[in-house]
């Protein structure tokens, strides 16, 4: 897939947007439709075995079916041979770890943070409630558009695709080590206290901590952050709705 391509007769390329360890985003134009769309390409790898193709498929579907204003769209899931991707919408934002790096002192202000943490607080009750757990909350998976609204990336999806990844080269999974919660490392069952435990990163991050810093308690793992930092975090309330019970 390059730019000015036409993929599935629908969807032209218009320019790159990224790439990492799992493939490439770029920004789409939607023929049928006439709007603009992100479309994360996969490594052929990544589908290397009908598990894989399954748990992708089902964590799709389940994105698909979050409807909140502050979670990022998923439109369509694309199986091929040579490069699988996915549809999804199109945020034209930054990252939250560039917009933290702008902020005066690398720093979000109390209002911003307010703003800011409330919208991924929302985002994230809003799928745990729908039985989704993201599994690989982090700052780049998070956007700021230009009105300072915020979209939550990759809900499940990206934690698939590390899973897949791990299975077809035989290595072990890679965790985002600075936001992954010693339940996660120690490779317990997803449970909802994983992502409460990386939100607690995640807005450390927000008060100016490096990603070392914020993660640092997740890197060691001490099993008295399980029993209680992560446990103290895991009764709390965000939204003042409470926390819903586990789920995928």
């Amino acid at each position: 897939m390059n730019t000015g391509d036409t993929v599935e007769g629908r969807y032209q390329i218009e320019r790159l947007l990224g790439q990492g360890g799992d493939g490439k985003v770029f920004q789409a134009h939607d023929l049928e439709l006439d709007k603009r769309v992100a479309i994360k390409t996969l490594l052929p790898q990544s589908l290397a075995d009908r598990r894989s193709i399954a748990q992708l498929k089902s964590e799709v579907r389940l994105a698909q079916d979050l409807r909140d204003e502050n979670i990022c769209g998923v439109y369509h899931f694309h199986i091929s041979d040579s490069e699988p991707f996915i549809v999804m919408e199109f945020i034209d934002g930054e990252k939250l770890s560039d917009f933290i790096f702008r902020q005066p002192g690398h720093s979000c202000g109390e209002v911003t943070f307010r703003r800011v943490a409330a919208q991924i607080l929302k985002a994230v009750e809003y799928a745990h409630g729908a039985g989704v757990i993201h599994r690989d909350l982090k700052t780049s998976n998070i956007m700021i558009r230009r009105d300072e609204s915020v979209r939550v990336l990759d809900f499940g999806i990206a934690a698939s695709l590390k899973d897949a990844h791990s299975r077809a080269t035989g290595g072990e999974v890679a965790l985002s080590i600075h936001y992954a919660s010693p339940e996660q490392i120690r490779g317990e069952r997803s449970s909802v206290a994983m992502d409460i435990y990386s939100l607690g990163c995640v807005f450390t991050r927000c008060d100016g901590a490096s990603a070392v810093q914020a993660g640092r308690r997740a890197a060691t793992a001490p099993d008295e952050a399980a029993g209680s930092d992560a446990g103290r975090l895991a009764d709390a309330e965000p939204g003042g709705a409470g926390v819903p019970g586990e789920g995928r």
